[in-house]
C-alpha cells in the first residue's frame, strides 16, 4: 500500500487562496473532503490578492487555489498555461512531453487530431503527473422571458445584444 494509509504520517499542509468569500467556501469544502476521504488535515490560509500572487512567485505553497478565465474559446488558451516556459505556470511544473504535445496541438487543423493531442496532454497534467487537480468549471444560468428573441449565448459568456428584440406583450 503506497502513500499514507489512513492519512498516517501525512505532513502538515497549508492550502492557500486569495481572500474572497467564494474561495473561502471552496477551501472549506476541500478541507472537509480531504479529512473525510483521506483522513488528512490541511490548514487554510487566506491572503489579499497582491500578497497571494507575490507568494506564488516567491515561496509557493504546496496547495493553492487559482482559476483562469478563457481569453479566447480554444483549448490552447488553458493548456498553454502549464508549459514549462509559461509565465503563468504558477505550479513551476515541467514535463517535456506535455510541452511537445501542446506545441503540436497549436499547429493542427484537424479538430479530431487536435482533441486527441490535447487529451493526451491533459492526462499528463492531471493524471500521470497530477500537477494540478481541476475542481470545477464555472457556469452561468440565464432566465430569458418568452417575449425576448434574438438573444444568443456564446462560449465566452459575452452577451451581444444587437439582435435582441422584445415582442409586444399585453400590459407592456
Amino acid at each position: 500500500q503506497a502513500g499514507y494509509p489512513d492519512g498516517t504520517g501525512f505532513p502538515e499542509t497549508v492550502a492557500m487562496y486569495n481572500t474572497n468569500d467564494t474561495n473561502r467556501l471552496i477551501g472549506e469544502f476541500l478541507q472537509a473532503q480531504w479529512k473525510e476521504y483521506l483522513n488528512v488535515n490541511i490548514q487554510l490560509e487566506s491572503q489579499e490578492w497582491k500578497v497571494f500572487l507575490n507568494r506564488l512567485q516567491v515561496d509557493p505553497p504546496q496547495v493553492f487555489r487559482l482559476g483562469w478565465g478563457a481569453d479566447f474559446p480554444d483549448p490552447d488558451n488553458f493548456m498553454n498555461l502549464f508549459i514549462s516556459t509559461s509565465g503563468n505556470n504558477r505550479l513551476r511544473w515541467s514535463n517535456s512531453r506535455y510541452d511537445e504535445l501542446v506545441a503540436l496541438g497549436a499547429t493542427l487543423n484537424n479538430p479530431k487530431e487536435r482533441q486527441s493531442v490535447y487529451d493526451e496532454a491533459q492526462r499528463i497534467l492531471t493524471e500521470t503527473d497530477t500537477a494540478m487537480i481541476p475542481l470545477f468549471v464555472s457556469t452561468q444560468n440565464l432566465l430569458i422571458k418568452p417575449y425576448v428573441s434574438g438573444f444568443e449565448i456564446n462560449p465566452m459568456e459575452l452577451m451581444y445584444l444587437k439582435k435582441v428584440s422584445l415582442a409586444n406583450t399585453p400590459g407592456a
